[in-house]
């Protein structure tokens, strides 16, 4: 939070983390100052996104195909892309919604994961559909959705990677359970979505409440 500036200290420009610049500002100070702000938020940032993208025993290949055969349940899913609607054969933002309500709602019961590139009936569909020009663009892409739509706070518990099975790559999400109530924000609004089996439900504000106290 912003420093509180006292009388005593009127004379001073008063910036996060009790650091502060006095006056007159020295402009190549100040610039100094943000531009090591900046860098710290970056390296932390990084080094979230990292420990997120390479976990610890995270789910190999032959692991992928164990879950792909067990078949969905409460907590494991499966959506055939990323973005690309199959039917409409175009990019929509409805696809990644429909993957995004699934994190959510698996922070919000029990955890579980989530495989992309894989058709409800098991078929390994890959990564291509949703035609990234690589790898690194795709999980970028990712890492960007889950930050904007459902936030920093619950970065640390959501791992996710490309995993080669055969001659596809699938993404891989996995979710450790929330102590505390996510939501995905979408066009402007917080919605809550929980597993209730192999499916994932939205909640209005009352059921909302019922469920986070009885859990």
């Amino acid at each position: 939070t912003t420093t509180r500036c006292t009388h005593r200290r009127q004379r001073q420009m008063c910036i996060r983390d009790s650091d502060y610049v006095t006056k007159p500002i020295d402009l190549p100070v100040l610039v100094a100052r943000v531009e090591s702000k900046l860098q710290l938020k970056a390296s932390v940032e990084k080094q979230i996104e990292e420990s997120s993208r390479h976990p610890t025993g995270f789910p190999d290949a032959e692991k992928i195909l164990q879950l792909i055969a067990q078949g969905e349940n409460n907590q494991v899913e499966f959506k055939s892309t990323l973005r690309w609607n199959i039917h409409a054969k175009n990019i929509g933002k409805e696809i990644e919604v429909a993957w995004l309500k699934t994190v959510v709602a698996f922070l919000n019961t029990d955890g579980g994961t989530l495989l992309i590139g894989v058709k409800d009936d098991g078929e390994i569909l890959g990564t291509r559909l949703d035609k990234f020009q690589s790898d690194d663009r795709y999980l970028l892409h990712v890492n960007s959705l889950i930050k904007t739509s459902i936030g920093m706070d619950f970065i640390n518990k959501i791992a996710f990677d490309l995993v080669a099975v055969g001659e596809h790559k699938v993404l891989c999400i996995q979710c450790s359970p929330s102590s505390e109530a996510v939501f995905l924000k979408n066009s402007g609004e917080e919605e809550f979505y929980a597993r209730f089996g192999p499916g994932t439900q939205k909640l209005s504000a009352k059921d909302m409440l019922a469920f986070v106290n009885n859990r």
